[in-house]
């Protein structure tokens, strides 16, 4: 295996990239930014927003299991479920699910950027639902 050094003969140009190829290349990556970024923070968006109202799902179908369980109503605030400060949730600020399984009727929605996302709590069943 023989090794051969660029020798002085060599033209520059052949040495490395030109730096009209190096700004090609920086306006190409500079272009595909900004194309990805806006769906990048979409994607982000509506991500929160999934996790915001699976979580606060969750916890209301806690709440209605510890009703049950127990035999007594429980009180729920709706507005300590939801982690995230940027998510704005319009509804009533707290819920009572009773021990027969009933619940006060609820319909919340979870608000981030344009994007929206509901949930709905039966009044006779004490259900909560995700609306898709």
């Amino acid at each position: 295996m023989s090794f051969h050094p660029i020798d002085s003969q060599t033209p520059v140009s052949r040495r490395g990239f030109t730096l009209i190829e190096l700004l090609v290349v920086l306006v190409i990556m500079g272009l595909v930014m900004g194309i990805a970024t806006p769906a990048l923070v979409d994607a982000y968006d509506r991500t929160r927003l999934n996790n915001a109202a699976a979580h606060l799902y969750d916890g209301l179908r806690r709440a209605r299991s510890m009703a049950l369980t127990h035999g007594e109503p429980v009180t729920i605030d709706t507005r300590n479920l939801i982690k995230d400060d940027a998510i704005l949730l319009a509804g009533p600020a707290s819920l009572i699910f009773y021990p027969d399984g009933s619940a006060t009727l609820a319909h919340l929605t979870l608000t981030v950027g344009a994007y929206r996302r509901g949930l709905t709590v039966d009044w006779l069943t004490g259900r909560p639902s995700l609306a898709e």
